[in-house]
């Protein structure tokens, strides 16, 4: 967990440096998606080239895709707009969030303590949109909680389906590979991919999906090590 948290911050960070270097929140995702999509097919070949789910949590996996898409959209627009300490602030208020939907979508109950622990973390981001000269960007700052809100969905909805499969992994490809070509057919319909124009903006390019490549497939086997 602590491996994927600190990859998610860093390809946060260096998507910056390639924004500024003249790419796009559009092909930043595309690229990083895709990628990561291939490294798990990799992976899964090479531990035990089984590609097989149960129809119906297929299914699923490729529909939480499509959330996943939407996080990532909301995200890596929200850092174009907002300063990236910011944006990742909003970002890591998941984990609360995970705590509330649990109990809609689990049928758990949910502890008080988290109650609570939600209404003190939103006092302090109304205190930090109210610090004097934040001038932060409303829709920025809306797309950063659908970003933290949907980031929830995803992560309640992956631990189900691999709870019930023990394919951590697998479950991580079909929700990438619906991302992925989501990505894919609206670049094509927009006829946009903005690229870097300089070496240091590639370099932040490539590495924005070395780290989710590594961060995403870390993230998806926490709660299930040692199974593909």
């Amino acid at each position: 967990m602590i491996v994927a948290a600190i990859s998610f911050s860093a390809g946060t960070t260096t998507a910056v440096v390639a924004y500024e270097a003249g790419a796009a929140p559009l092909s930043v995702i595309t690229t990083r998606v895709t990628v990561t999509m291939l490294v798990v097919f990799v992976l899964i070949r090479g531990i035990d080239r089984t590609f097989s789910l149960p129809p119906r949590d297929r299914a699923l996996a490729l529909a939480v895709g499509l959330v996943l898409a939407v996080q990532s959209f909301c995200h890596y627009e929200a850092i174009a707009l907002l300063p990236v300490a910011f944006a990742i602030l909003v970002m890591h208020h998941y984990p609360l969030l995970v705590g509330l939907i649990s109990p809609v979508l689990c049928r758990e109950r949910m502890k008080p303590v988290l109650g609570v622990a939600l209404v003190i973390s939103l006092v302090g981001l109304f205190f930090a949109l109210d610090a004097p000269g934040a001038g932060l960007d409303s829709f920025g700052i809306a797309l950063a909680v659908g970003a933290a809100m949907t980031f929830a969905i995803v992560i309640v909805a992956n631990a189900s389906i691999i709870q019930r499969t023990g394919r951590s992994l697998l479950v991580t490809f079909h929700m990438n590979l619906t991302a992925s070509a989501t990505f894919i057919v609206l670049c094509a319909v927009l006829g946009e991919f903005p690229l870097p124009a300089s070496r240091e903006g590639w370099i932040a390019f490539a590495a924005v999906s070395v780290f989710y490549s590594i961060g995403r497939p870390s993230f998806s086997v926490s709660p299930c090590l040692g199974r593909s």
